[in-house]
C-alpha cells in the first residue's frame, strides 16, 4: 500500500510540476535610455504584469552602435539575448552571417501576431529575400 501511495504521489508531482514551472524568461536587449527608456521600461513592466507565462527582462545596453557590437561579441561567445533591438541597417549583415533566424514560423503559428497590425511599407523592410527578420518598433529620420 505505501509503495502504491509514494508512486501515485510521484505521478502527481510529475503531472504538477509543469502547472507551477517557471515563467520563460526572455532577455531583451535594447537602445533606448532617457525618456524612451523609461516608455520602454513601463511597456515591458505592463506586459509583464498582463500575464504570468513569459516574463521580458529589458537590458538596456548603450546606442545602436553599443549594441551591435555587444551582439557581435555575444554571439561569438555563444550567449546572445533572447531579442535586440537593432537599426534596420545591420539587420542584412546579421542575416547573411546566419546570426538570426527568420520570424515567419514563429508570427505564423498558433501564438502568432497578426502581421496586418504594422504599417506593411516598414514591415516589407523587415524582410530579406522573402523572409522576416525583423519586426518594426520605429523609425528615425536623422536630420544632418
Amino acid at each position: 500500500m505505501a509503495k502504491k501511495a509514494l508512486g501515485m504521489l510521484v505521478l502527481l508531482v510529475c503531472v504538477a510540476l509543469p502547472l507551477v514551472a517557471a515563467p520563460t524568461q526572455i532577455v531583451f536587449w535594447s537602445a533606448l535610455g532617457g525618456n524612451n527608456g523609461k516608455f520602454l521600461d513601463a511597456f515591458v513592466q505592463e506586459f509583464n504584469a498582463s500575464q504570468s507565462d513569459v516574463v521580458v527582462v529589458n537590458e538596456f545596453q548603450g546606442a545602436y552602435g553599443d549594441v551591435e557590437q555587444k551582439l557581435m561579441a555575444s554571439i561569438a561567445s555563444g550567449k546572445t539575448p533572447d531579442l535586440c533591438m537593432l537599426e534596420i541597417s545591420r539587420i542584412p549583415a546579421f542575416v547573411n552571417a546566419k546570426a538570426l533566424v527568420a520570424l515567419d514560423g514563429f508570427a505564423a503559428g498558433p501564438n502568432g501576431i497578426d502581421l496586418k497590425d504594422f504599417v506593411q511599407g516598414l514591415l516589407e523592410e523587415s524582410r530579406i529575400d522573402g523572409k522576416l527578420y525583423s519586426l518594426p518598433q520605429s523609425r528615425s529620420m536623422p536630420v544632418f
